[in-house]
């Protein structure tokens, strides 16, 4: 993903987590909230998924779901998403199916 879609700074990531709406899954959460026209997204995965391998294994496979799935995402947004202890051992396949259903709860999905 390019770095000019990344979130990077702790006041981003805090905005997005205080004023967004979320919705939840087995193997990730999803923070959205409006902003002026620029789609940005952060990745975070907590130290209790595991060690550090294993959380960055985590957000390239997260990285990886949205890097296929960009186009279908609402433009216009800043985006967390966070892995949950179901990332560790889910397929790319359910990962993705996952993200597609929470986006689409969250009314954020353009895509068919």
């Amino acid at each position: 993903m390019q770095k000019r879609f990344r979130l990077r700074k702790r006041t981003e990531f805090s905005r997005v987590y205080g004023t967004g709406r979320s919705a939840a899954g087995r193997v990730l959460v999803l923070y959205v909230l409006p902003s002026e026209g620029e789609l940005r997204i952060g990745f975070s995965a907590g130290k209790k998924l595991g060690n550090a391998v294993v959380r960055n294994r985590a957000k390239r496979r997260l990285k990886e779901v949205v890097r296929k799935n960009l186009r279908q995402l609402a433009q216009g947004h800043f985006y967390v998403l966070i892995a949950r202890s179901g990332a560790v051992k889910a397929s790319l396949l359910e990962m993705e199916r996952e993200f597609i259903s929470v986006a689409k709860r969250l009314k954020i999905w353009v895509g068919p």
